[in-house]
């Protein structure tokens, strides 16, 4: 009896897997499951999509999205690909892109670059407008796709990200940031006709400082071309 009801056991097992095998071959051989649309977030990356359009009207399942995700994660301003089936007949890709936080002016005062928290430096397209991040001069060389030269890159966008969590209406408000004074960095300040003289590594709290200081004391700077602001404990005018 015992032998029975193992034998009726796996006589389900196998007809179940029968059952499946008989759907997965209906449903791959047939034209229900046949590729008509691709979409993708980004159309600027739609070139790369070749391999996916000569599959139009092939079964969904048999066309080559590995090839296709190789491709544009051959990108360099490319970090992550994501594919989904929209069944019965699409395919959606999501790119993921380095989002710039900053933009850099190299050494011959014309080119422009973005760059990326990682301090990774892309072509400027024209997608990242100025007046939503800084502008940082003075870095020095720079080649696209290589990290920024300047060491006090990775201080200041670490910086630049607690003022934007903590204090946007100054992140915003920051239009650049100077590194050419040599171990000291300028900013400039929509709105303040002086620049802020402070350390890459006290960004944050040299602009959390002036805020409070603007807020609390109301201070006549017209006339002041520079608030030096390097002292922890002092804000020196200059200029007036």
């Amino acid at each position: 009896m015992r032998i029975a009801v193992v034998r009726k056991k796996y006589l389900y097992l196998l007809a179940a897997a029968i059952f499946m095998a008989t759907i997965v071959s209906v449903l791959r051989y047939s034209g229900f499951l046949k590729l008509r649309t691709v979409t993708i977030s980004d159309e600027a990356f739609s070139c790369d999509l070749d391999l996916m359009n000569q599959a139009l009207g092939q079964n969904i399942f048999s066309v080559p999205v590995d090839a296709t995700m190789d491709k544009l994660m051959g990108n360099k301003e490319v970090v992550r690909v994501d594919v989904a089936y929209a069944l019965p007949d699409g395919i959606e890709i999501d790119i993921n892109k380095i989002y710039p936080e900053a933009l850099v002016l190299a050494n011959d005062g014309r080119t422009l670059y973005q760059l990326a928290g990682s301090g990774r430096l892309l072509p400027y397209d024209g997608t990242v407008s100025d007046f939503n991040v800084p502008l940082i001069t003075g870095v020095g060389n720079c080649r696209p796709y290589d990290l920024a030269g300047n060491g006090r890159i990775g201080l200041i966008m670490e910086q630049m990200a607690r003022l934007k969590d903590d204090c946007m209406d100054f992140y915003l408000a920051t239009s650049n940031i100077d590194l050419s004074g040599g171990h000291r960095i300028s900013i400039f300040i929509d709105g303040l006709s002086f620049e802020i003289e402070t350390y890459a590594g006290t960004l944050y709290d040299s602009m959390i400082r002036l805020k409070l200081f603007l807020m609390n004391f109301s201070p006549d700077l017209q006339g002041i071309k520079k608030l030096n602001m390097r002292n922890e404990e002092l804000i020196i005018t200059t200029g007036r």
